[in-house]
């Protein structure tokens, strides 16, 4: 699958219908807080939905043919959402290692851009991604053709 028929398939989603722990992150101070998506509305940073982050980041600059390289992405509650629709079960698992992470390290509520995990000396980025299973998930979207394909393969995991 690429990148646009995965936009396709967030499209979808019904806001009202879903509570996803990615938005959570977001309301409760946790992951990326600053700057980003989070300045492309006008409107309080817990108002934006991740739907609305993924498809300001993918469905808008023209990278539909692509396939994805969600393991290079920096932003933890874009991975949280990432992995979440395609039905990953270690979800509520890596959310929790990010709050303790957060709070043993001072992170938590503060000002923090998409990047401020990226570089860290003790690696906690790759490890919040291998415990949230984006390496995996991405071998299984390139290989797939359509998302119940993806859906059932993460059933697997």
């Amino acid at each position: 699958m690429n990148i646009g028929a995965i936009c396709e398939v967030v499209k979808d989603l019904k806001d009202d219908e879903y509570d996803f722990i990615a938005d959570e992150c977001v309301k409760d101070g946790y992951g990326q807080t600053c700057g980003g998506y989070l300045s492309l509305k006008n409107v309080e940073p817990t108002h934006i939905t991740q739907k609305d982050h993924f498809l300001s980041y993918y469905d808008n600059l023209g990278r539909k043919d692509n396939k994805p390289t969600f393991q290079y992405l920096r932003c933890p509650q874009l991975l949280l959402f990432i992995a979440e629709i395609a039905g990953m079960p270690t979800i509520k698992e890596a959310y929790n290692m990010l709050k303790e992470y957060e709070k043993y390290n001072g992170l938590y509520q503060t000002d923090k851009s998409g990047n401020y995990l990226w570089g860290r000396k003790d690696k906690f980025l790759s490890k919040f991604k291998e415990k949230l299973g984006i390496y995996s998930l991405v071998k299984i979207i390139n290989k797939a053709n359509n998302w119940d394909e993806v859906k059932k393969e993460t059933e697997k995991i």
